[in-house]
C-alpha cells in the first residue's frame, strides 16, 4: 500500500488594512489630489526617496500627511525667509502648498510649481484647496465645494 502525501504551501501578500481616509474636505484632497498626483517615486512617496532631502516632505497616509502639512517647515530657503509653512490654516499667502500650486510665473519666488513634470493642478483643483486653507484647513468636516474636484 502506498500512501501519497502533497504539501502545498500558499503564500500571497498580506491583506493590508485599508487606509483610513477621513470624510472631509481634507480627506477629498488627499485622495484626489495629493495621493494621485504628488505621493508618487521621486516626489513625495516616502522619506526614502533622493528627492525628500530637498524637499523633507512625504505624504504616507492621509493622517501623517495632514500632520505635516499644518504649520508643517519647509526647506526652500526663499520660502523659509519670507517665514512659509506647508499649510497656515486661514491664510493662503504663508501657505507654501497653495504658493506652489498657485503657480505664477510673474510673482512665484519659491522653485518649481507642482506637480513638476505633470499637468498643473485645474483652476477648480486649486480653487478647492484654496476654498479648504482659508476655512481653516481641518482635517474633518467638508469646507471646501466638492463639486470642484473630477
Amino acid at each position: 500500500m502506498w500512501v501519497c502525501v502533497c504539501i502545498v504551501a500558499c503564500t500571497h501578500e498580506p491583506v493590508l488594512p485599508a487606509e483610513e481616509v477621513p470624510d472631509s474636505s481634507y480627506g477629498l484632497l488627499y485622495q484626489k489630489i495629493l495621493k494621485p498626483g504628488c505621493a508618487l517615486s521621486g516626489c513625495h512617496a516616502t522619506e526614502g526617496d533622493n528627492s525628500y532631502v530637498q524637499h523633507g516632505l512625504a505624504f504616507t497616509g492621509a493622517a501623517a500627511t495632514y500632520s505635516r502639512l499644518i504649520n508643517g517647515s519647509v526647506k526652500d530657503a526663499q520660502a523659509l525667509t519670507a517665514g512659509l509653512k506647508q499649510v497656515v490654516p486661514g491664510d493662503t499667502l504663508n501657505s507654501f502648498l497653495f504658493q506652489k500650486i498657485n503657480f505664477d510665473k510673474a510673482t512665484h519666488a519659491y522653485g518649481l510649481s507642482m506637480p513638476i513634470g505633470a499637468d498643473p493642478l485645474t483652476p477648480f483643483q486649486v480653487l478647492f484647496v484654496q476654498q479648504w486653507i482659508l476655512a481653516g484647513a481641518p482635517e474633518t468636516g467638508h469646507v471646501a465645494d466638492k463639486t470642484l474636484l473630477p
